[in-house]
């Protein structure tokens, strides 16, 4: 196994203390979480039965929670 060395502290790198929602949207494999830091997160409709079954207009039914921490 090779090693690599860290140039760096790890205070000097930025890790996401509190993740929030921003934005909801679904195509027709998976469903996209985009987050207030950025990233989006994919998962699979097959992984979760309910939206996988669920029509496209049913998936769009979705609420946010006032925390933006849940679907």
């Amino acid at each position: 196994m090779k090693r690599y060395e860290i140039p760096y502290p790890v205070s000097a790198y930025t890790f996401p203390h509190e993740a929030f929602i921003h934005q909801v949207r679904f195509d027709d494999v998976y469903i996209h979480i985009e987050l207030t830091d950025g990233r989006i997160l994919s998962v699979p409709l097959k992984w979760i039965p309910t939206l996988y079954h669920a029509s496209p207009d049913e998936r769009e039914k979705y609420e946010i929670s006032p925390g933006r921490t849940e679907l």
